[in-house]
This record gives structure tokens, C-alpha cells and sequence, in this order.
């Protein structure tokens, strides 16, 4: 028995890019077995996904309560749209939209794992600047 196929397009608003936010949809969306795409906007991230509605409704529930650590959600909108058939989920080239509203994020200091493989001899990344 095939299970019930239906879509959705997630728009998510705030400081969502520049942190690792599409790579974690991209992990989120395999994890719960979905289909589609995600690309950033000049309005913040846009995700097109399919699956079982079980599944997509696990997916935007964690797309909102583990975000990666610098994300902050502002928004998130959901809409139904129809099935596409995609075959796989992918992370898709940037897309203009005619509004421009998405938070850029502030500079952070560099994190202890990256301290310790600046100082560590013994690390690819010794001394490395960047």
C-alpha cells in the first residue's frame, strides 16, 4: 500500500542565512524520508517539500524547535501546494524574490573547537587564519 503524497511550501524568515540553516533542512528532510528543495531568498529560506503528511508535519516541527545554534526564527509560513513528484531532496541555487526583508547575522567570535585546532601543531588548520 503507497502512502498518501502531499506538498507543502515553507517560507522561514530571520536570521536563516549564513548559518548552516539550508544544510540542516537538507539533513531534517532525509531524516523524515521527504522530497523537494530548499533555497535562500532575498526573504529569508524557502523550502518546497513532499512526503507523507505525517511526515511532513514531524519535519516543520523540528524545522522550528531545533534550528542550528545561530539561526533565529523570526517566522514561518506554510502553505499546501500541489505534489511535483520530486525524487530527491536538494539545496538549490539562490532565488530573487521581488521583497527584500532578511535578517543578516551578527558576527560571532570563533567557537572553542576552532581555538583548538588554531593552536594545536598537530592540526591540519595550525595557525590557519580563516
Amino acid at each position: 500500500m503507497q502512502k498518501e503524497c502531499v506538498a507543502a511550501r515553507i517560507a522561514v524568515n530571520g536570521i536563516v542565512q549564513g548559518v548552516g540553516f539550508r544544510p540542516f533542512v537538507f539533513n531534517l528532510a532525509h531524516h523524515h524520508d521527504l522530497k523537494g528543495e530548499v533555497a535562500n531568498t532575498s526573504s529569508g529560506v524557502v523550502i518546497q517539500i513532499e512526503g507523507s503528511a505525517k511526515a511532513l508535519d514531524a519535519f516543520a516541527s523540528d524545522l522550528t524547535s531545533k534550528p542550528p545554534p545561530l539561526a533565529h526564527i523570526v517566522d514561518v509560513s506554510r502553505e499546501t501546494i500541489p505534489t511535483t513528484g520530486y525524487t530527491a531532496f536538494t539545496i538549490v541555487k539562490s532565488k530573487d524574490d521581488n521583497v527584500m526583508s532578511t535578517l543578516i547575522s551578527p558576527d560571532v567570535s570563533i567557537c572553542e573547537d576552532c581555538l583548538r585546532e588554531l593552536f594545536d601543531p598537530n592540526d591540519r588548520r595550525y595557525r590557519y587564519p580563516f
